[in-house]
């Protein structure tokens, strides 16, 4: 079976003969791909930065912070390992980090109670 490609042209640029032999390798490349059931492959993604990495993992997450190079629980003081996401979320669910947020989140609290209920502090 013989098969025609058709190009419209709609520029001078566009009716050259290089650019529709171009066009026709690329189509051509596509068809071989498709007969052989291969998937044309993307370019790779940049690696991110450590840096980088670190300060997304504070923005998406508000109990940690950074100095560019380590990413540090606020709550219980010590560096977490942070190449993968999951690594957070898992330190995070640990019942050590739970307590010492909550500890550190309640003795706020009752400052804050303290702070509102002493008499003499309305003005």
């Amino acid at each position: 079976m013989n098969s025609a490609v058709i190009i419209t042209t709609s520029s001078e640029k566009d009716s050259s003969p290089i650019y529709k032999y171009k066009l026709l390798l690329k189509y051509q490349f596509a068809v071989q791909c498709w007969k052989a059931n291969i998937s044309v492959l993307k370019m790779p993604k940049e690696k991110r930065s450590v840096s980088t990495v670190l300060n997304e993992f504070v923005k998406d997450f508000s109990d940690f912070t950074t100095d560019e190079s380590v990413l540090l629980c606020k709550y219980c003081e010590v560096s977490v390992t942070a190449t993968k996401k999951f690594q957070v979320t898992q330190h995070l669910q640990t019942s050590k980090h739970q307590k010492k947020k909550n500890r550190s989140l309640g003795s706020k609290q009752q400052v804050l109670v303290q702070a509102i209920s002493k008499p003499g502090s309305n003005r």
